[in-house]
């Protein structure tokens, strides 16, 4: 980052405006801050689309420096890629589903329509191991989506009655796609009143 004071934060918005509802601020001193696609100019302010702890939204290009790192190279499978495994990710409006593998393989589904041979990249898990944020790449390993998680247990479909225990949100080749995730073996719970 550069440009912002050390008693001071970058501000993640929803949308690329600075009005727009702040969704996290991110410490002066942060690294590895990721962007996701192309910047965009909104008047005559330059956003880019982040994804950093955990939180994908937009911030002021300004204020942003590169940091010269290569691409995310494909995880091997191992047991970190297992803790997708059991999930299922989707989402409505548009349709989309994500269903992971053990070895580390990936398929996109409906309106997401991901090419074939994605594999995951990158996958962070928070410090009590659940899934955080992960990059799909294509065959040529190009990145085709990076996503966040964030497990919440009342992450809502906008469908059904149901409560899903992930939130789910990402960014690339199928555009921007948001929703739930649930593991495939359990029902989903239904929400309280």
């Amino acid at each position: 980052m550069q440009g912002v004071a050390a008693d001071d934060a970058l501000n993640v918005r929803f949308t690329p405006d600075s009005s727009a509802l702040v969704l996290a601020s991110i410490p002066s001193s942060a690294t590895q801050i990721e962007g996701i696609g192309a910047p965009t100019t909104v008047g005559t302010t330059r956003w880019q689309r982040v994804r950093h702890g955990g939180t994908i939204g937009w911030v002021n290009a300004r204020f942003l420096a590169p940091d010269g790192g290569a691409p995310p190279a494909a995880s091997t499978p191992s047991a970190e890629a297992k803790v997708l495994v059991p999930l299922i990710c989707f989402g409505t409006e548009p349709f989309w589903d994500l269903r992971f593998r053990a070895d580390g393989s990936a398929t996109c589904g409906a309106m997401c329509e991901g090419p074939p041979g994605l594999r995951l990249a990158s996958l962070r898990t928070t410090p009590s191991g659940e899934p955080d944020t992960f990059d799909l790449l294509t065959a040529d390993k190009r990145i085709y989506l990076r996503a966040a998680m964030r497990k919440t247990g009342v992450c809502s479909d906008g469908m059904s009655d149901f409560s899903y225990p992930y939130e789910f949100a990402g960014v690339g080749t199928p555009g921007s796609l948001s929703g739930c995730c649930r593991r495939a073996d359990e029902p989903p719970k239904e929400r309280r009143p």
